[in-house]
């Protein structure tokens, strides 16, 4: 099984980390331990209030942490950090495959594919095999880069169920080629607080 599954893609963002939050207590109850990351300090925090206010224990992921993840004894464990702190050490990721319930999701894509494929393949390389999952919403910064209110207005008219994620191939394949293109503008890559802080300070306006 390839480590990264379609995207989930939600109606808003409370509607996102209500999903989000779904699914971390579906895997929980299935004594998975998941690993849920954020690009961003600022979705971090939202993420951990989400989980807070669904009354879901977890504990912070850091830095230290990555070299127990293939490794954790108690099942149905939560741990949230950010990205940059998904570093498994080099021996970790050549030892041998075990077999642990392990999942990640990341409550965000980063604007820019690259941050995202190295996240993946950091995934594809520890012997546990975690799947990945990216959650994203119509209103965040990167879907409404590329006009996602013409498809909040096609929803609401074509009556889906706002409740309920998108997800597809087609979906997660066309949220990589936007990134690729915002890649493509992009100079350099100022590290920020939130995504709207990203494209206000990386992305030039055409």
């Amino acid at each position: 099984m390839p480590a990264q599954t379609d995207d989930k893609v939600w109606f808003d963002s409370q509607r996102r980390f209500a999903g989000i939050c779904a699914d971390v207590a579906t895997f929980k109850s299935q004594q998975q331990n998941v690993l849920l990351l954020a690009h961003f300090p600022t979705t971090q925090s939202l993420v951990q209030q989400a989980l807070r206010a669904a009354s879901i224990e977890f504990e912070t992921f850091s830095l230290a942490d990555s070299a127990l993840l293939c490794s954790m004894e108690s099942r149905g464990r939560v741990l949230v950090g950010l990205v940059r702190a998904f570093e498994p050490t080099t021996a970790q990721i050549g030892s041998t495959r075990q077999d642990t319930n392990f999942r990640i999701i990341v409550a965000e894509h980063h604007p820019i594919n690259g941050k995202d494929r190295s996240l993946v393949a950091t995934a594809e390389r520890l012997p546990c095999k975690p799947t990945v999952c990216f959650h994203g919403s119509l209103d965040d910064p990167l879907m409404k880069h590329f006009g996602s209110d013409q498809i909040v207005t096609l929803v609401k008219r074509l009556g889906m169920d706002e409740a309920e994620a998108i997800s597809h191939p087609f979906v997660t394949s066309a949220i990589r080629n936007a990134q690729e293109k915002i890649e493509a503008q992009v100079q350099r890559d100022v590290a920020c607080e939130s995504m709207e802080d990203w494209f206000r300070f990386n992305l030039r306006k055409s």
